[in-house]
């Protein structure tokens, strides 16, 4: 081990736990993979960032630390900006090279479509020796020709047989299944809450939802990041808000009902989880599957996870047919502040991150699992992320209106972001605050974070 940590934190060797928190809040927010579309280059910094910070965070780690790999030197009051230009300098580099590939590239395309040009101009028949050989060989290899259609005919008269056989056997399971409750599937046991997924879904239905009484709030925070300030005030009108993040096993009966095909299915890839916790590429893998791509059992209490890889156009759908739509992203915050209600907590129903959010540990839960808010609200801190209406603007606090704010017009943004909120079980303290702003793309880009969604309903 021979990494500065003190220097990749941009922070002196006497630094305190304030000091490292603040340090590594900076960082995370400009050079996190969610923050930059998951480029890969961000990706190895950033680890090179959580390690330098879990290890000064860590009181006897820290001490081990300076004892046998560091050696304390003067303070330097330009640690964090030459980290910062160390990284730029090296990102830009990548950058100009990924440039230069593609200019080599389109040459190259131009050429090869040149070449083939000029050889269509220039081409010259075969000679008459070389058609006479073809012939020859050509009626040498009809008995080997017939031969082989002969065995494809006789493979495919098996292959239609066995899948016929198959078909009429699984007819028949699926008759004798049909008599039988789903709790006698004695090796995934089904929760309750599974059978009211299937009832819960028409549009005159506000089970499992909150009431959130309209009033004035403060929105953003003048002492944190930049996207979110300026405080102000907004005034929301009341609607209601489900309590539980959708679930594997609501989204399915969206996908039965309506056939809907996931942006997920129609590209046929996604991403999984590592086992360090980083995402990697992987065929075949959609809403069914948990994080680390192992397939759910629609009928275990596994599908009481929130439902994952839903982009914000699918997230919309899932809306419309329940009748209901995303959260605007003031609404979510008065909601997750607690409403009329609120005791001005920085996570969603405490101080204490432990009693309300799963953070930091990688793994997703079943929805509910944890403490709700003053609402009676569920995971809106932590577990997973949650796509709000709006599109993204870093300023939109400057110009947003006092009353029921829905976020900037498509046309007034550079990027196509939409807002997400909440934190995730991939993070820490400083994203899962109440006040913190996410945004990604609404496309394929969105599969490297984790995202779900809960739905409003208009009154």
């Amino acid at each position: 081990m021979n990494k500065d940590y003190y220097y990749i934190l941009g922070i002196s060797s006497n630094a305190n736990i304030g000091d490292i928190k603040n340090a590594f809040r900076k960082l995370s927010h400009k050079f996190h993979p969610d923050k930059n579309d998951g480029d890969k280059f961000f990706e190895e910094r950033f680890k090179e960032i959580q390690e330098a910070y879990e290890t000064l965070i860590d009181e006897k780690r820290r001490k081990d630390y300076e004892s046998n790999y560091f050696k304390k030197e003067d303070t330097n009051e330009n640690y964090y900006k030459s980290f910062e230009d160390e990284i730029k300098s090296e990102f830009n580099k990548i950058k100009e090279e990924r440039e230069k590939f593609d200019k080599e590239k389109e040459d190259f395309e131009k050429e090869k479509q040149n070449f083939k040009s000029i050889n269509k101009t220039y081409s010259v028949k075969e000679p008459l020796r070389e058609n006479i050989i073809y012939s020859n060989n050509n009626n040498n290899n009809i008995s080997k020709y017939f031969y082989f259609i002969f065995a494809l005919a006789i493979s495919l008269i098996v292959v239609v047989s066995l899948f016929y056989i198959l078909n009429q056997l699984n007819k028949e399971d699926n008759l004798a299944v049909e008599g039988i409750p789903k709790i006698q599937f004695e090796q995934n046991e089904v929760d309750p809450m599974i059978n009211n997924n299937n009832n819960n879904n028409n549009n005159n239905n506000n089970e499992d939802m909150a009431y959130v009484e309209g009033g004035e709030f403060q929105m953003g925070s003048n002492a944190n990041f930049k996207d979110e300030s300026p405080k102000h005030k907004v005034n929301i009108k009341s609607f209601y808000i489900d309590k539980f993040e959708v679930n594997i096993s609501q989204f399915k009966n969206f996908i039965d009902e309506t056939n809907y095909k996931t942006n997920a299915d129609l590209l046929g890839y996604n991403y999984i989880f590592d086992k360090n916790y980083y995402f990697i590429k992987k065929t075949n893998i959609n809403w069914k599957h948990d994080e680390y791509g192992n397939l759910i059992n629609v009928y275990s209490q596994d599908s009481l996870r929130p439902v994952l890889r839903i982009n914000w156009n699918d997230a919309s759908e899932y809306c419309k047919w329940a009748g209901k739509r995303l959260p605007t992203e003031a609404e979510w915050e008065y909601a997750a502040s607690g409403g009329k209600l609120s005791n001005n907590y920085i996570y969603s129903g405490s101080n204490n991150l432990n009693e309300v959010a799963n953070y930091g540990s990688g793994k997703i839960f079943l929805v509910g699992s944890l403490k709700p808010n003053e609402l009676g609200l569920y995971d809106m801190t932590g577990n997973v992320y949650e796509w709000c209406s709006d599109f993204y603007d870093d300023d939109y606090y400057k110009i947003s209106p006092n009353n029921d704010p829905t976020g900037p017009l498509k046309a007034d943004v550079t990027y196509e972001y939409h807002v997400y909120r909440g934190g995730s079980c991939m993070y820490y303290e400083e994203d899962l605050r109440i006040k913190n702003r996410g945004r990604t793309y609404y496309n394929e880009t969105a599969f490297k974070t984790l995202i779900g969604f809960r739905c409003v309903k208009d009154i």
